[in-house]
């Protein structure tokens, strides 16, 4: 979505679309049972058809049996289970770091092991508080910046700025 707000025709590769079993530090993010399969998607974001991001994404096998590797070619998880199925996600809660390219992500983005790429962590939700899919988005520094507003209200003195906008912004290299 942001891609094309951009004027970039976005799309994406499936490389890896699998139920692995949930590992301890997956389950409790995800509030399933460890050991509990999980769909385990790993894609190439493209921009123009030149890599900008690598997401590995594991959903409760619920959600991921709603799923079909060839739409996420064109089409997000979250835009499949809102228009599709009417899994409303309801918010996101979002850790943003640096992050060292391991090989298995340096590879299909095209940069150098252990080049500096920017790590989002994402665990959306759905109505009820509940876990509907949590992500790791690896972006190209080169490629990808991300770009943040606070505001306050009027007369807001002393209080804290909550976020206004937080948007992507895509550099052309």
């Amino acid at each position: 979505e942001d891609m094309s707000k951009a004027g970039i025709k976005p799309s994406s590769k499936v490389l890896r679309f699998e139920p692995v079993e949930a590992p301890q530090w997956l389950s409790d993010r995800l509030q399933i049972d460890s050991g509990n399969k999980v769909l385990r998607v790993d894609r190439l974001r493209l921009g123009d058809g030149e890599p900008i991001a690598f997401d590995t994404t594991w959903l409760p096998i619920f959600y991921g049996q709603l799923l079909d590797s060839d739409q996420l070619k064109f089409e997000t998880i979250y835009g499949i289970l809102e228009q599709k199925y009417d899994i409303t996600i309801t918010k996101g809660c979002y850790r943003m770091s640096a992050s060292l390219a391991e090989p298995d992500v340096a590879d299909p983005l095209q940069v150098e092991p252990a080049t500096a790429l920017f790590l989002i962590d994402r665990l959306s939700f759905t109505i009820g508080e509940k876990p509907v899919y949590y992500q790791k988005r690896y972006y190209r520094n080169d490629k990808v910046m991300y770009e943040m507003t606070l505001e306050r209200g009027s007369g807001a003195k002393g209080e804290s700025m909550p976020i206004k906008e937080f948007i992507p912004v895509f550099t052309e290299h």
